[in-house]
């Protein structure tokens, strides 16, 4: 996957559902609210949170992702869901990786802080950032070749 580090081990987390998600707190024991900081009206997932909260129900649309964001959120599992994103296209499994992240980062803003953010700004630096980091994937890729082909062993001849 071309994206940055950061987001492959996002990705990671939300696979093995390690996020500190108001579900899993509840599940550890924690004696904590379970409602969405975002929406205030449901249980707090990561199967809502990343795919049926209304907020990020927007999101997605705004970024332009509203089939793969419904498929998502038929997805029972994380493990599954993560599987899923890394079987789309390049560009959209990219996307995905690089939304989900701002996501978590902005719930956590409004639950520290109080504070959010109009969606579309939100949905405007995710499509800047996956252009960027895609069009570095691009310019590295024929450098990476180029050191491949320098370490491969030589043919027999």
């Amino acid at each position: 996957m071309d994206v940055p580090n950061k987001a492959k081990h996002f990705l990671w987390r939300i696979a093995h559902n390690s996020h500190p998600l108001r579900a899993n707190l509840v599940r550890r024991g924690m004696d904590v609210d379970s409602v969405c900081v975002v929406c205030n009206r449901e249980f707090e997932d990561g199967e809502h949170l990343y795919f049926k909260c209304p907020a990020v129900v927007q999101f997605w649309s705004e970024l332009g992702m509203v089939d793969v964001r419904e498929r998502l959120a038929t997805i029972a599992s994380a493990r599954e869901a993560v599987q899923f994103i890394l079987s789309l296209q390049k560009e959209t499994q990219g996307k995905m990786a690089i939304g989900m992240w701002p996501w978590w980062a902005e719930r956590n803003n409004i639950r520290e802080k109080g504070k959010r953010r109009p969606i579309s700004v939100i949905a405007r630096m995710v499509n800047s950032y996956a252009a960027e980091v895609a069009r570095l994937a691009e310019k590295e890729l024929p450098r990476r070749v180029r050191e491949m082909q320098k370490w491969r062993k030589p043919e027999n001849r």
